[in-house]
This record gives structure tokens, sequence and C-alpha cells, in this order.
């Protein structure tokens, strides 16, 4: 019986696949989910570049992991805002469904639930 790398069951929301739970040992897919948190961390799908409070928005940048080294620039002036910006980059070959996860996310740190910018500290990765 062959193994799968654990690397390659590791999907993206973290969980080790569920296909065949005994392929793995618990250390492989804990290797396979720092190597994950590793790369990650080193080169980020998207970051919070810079708060402006007075403006009421946030900067961000995303990041093509493809190889390509493809950075897309913006700013955003809440959550009406960030689901205009979804909807542009989601049909971008290079745009993963992590990008739009992590960009989510990182919209809901920034803006309260009135839209307003939260403070001028920013955060790369969620």
């Amino acid at each position: 019986m062959s193994k799968t790398s654990p690397a390659l069951a590791v999907q993206r929301n973290w969980e080790v696949s569920a296909a065949d739970p005994h392929e793995h040992t618990g250390a492989e897919a804990a290797d396979a989910v720092l190597t994950h948190l590793r790369e990650r961390c080193e080169r980020p799908l998207v970051t919070v570049d810079a708060v402006y409070p007075e403006r009421n928005w946030v900067e961000f940048t995303f990041y093509d992991r493809t190889g390509s080294g493809m950075e897309y620039e913006f700013h955003c002036c809440g959550f009406a805002h960030g689901h205009h910006w979804i909807k542009q980059l989601a049909p971008k070959t290079w745009v993963t469904k992590e990008h739009i996860e992590v960009f989510a996310i990182l919209l809901l740190q920034q803006f309260d639930d009135d839209g307003k910018v939260r403070s001028a500290t920013g955060s790369s990765q969620p």
C-alpha cells in the first residue's frame, strides 16, 4: 500500500483528508500542517499594508503563489467595497479560494459592524 504525501493530504482548511485516516501517522500530519503554516507566514496570500482611519480605508495586497510574482494592491472602504473586490479578483486564475477566505477574515478584523476602520494597526495574516 503506497502512502500519500502528508503535504498533499492537508487541505486548505488545514484538516487532514478523511479519505483514509490510517494512511498518515500523527507526526506526518503535524509535519504537513507545520510546513503549510511556515509557507503561509513566509509567503502570505493577502496582507494589510496600511490603515487610514481618517479616510476610512485599508490598503491590501494579494500575492500570487504560483511563482509569477504577481501582486495586486488596492484599498478598501468597508464591507460593500470588499464585496466589490471579491467579485473583481475571484475570476483571476491566480486567485484561490484561500485568498478570498483570508481577505474576508482581514475585512472582518479591520472594519467594525458599521463599516468603520477599527484601528490604525494592521495584521498581515489572520
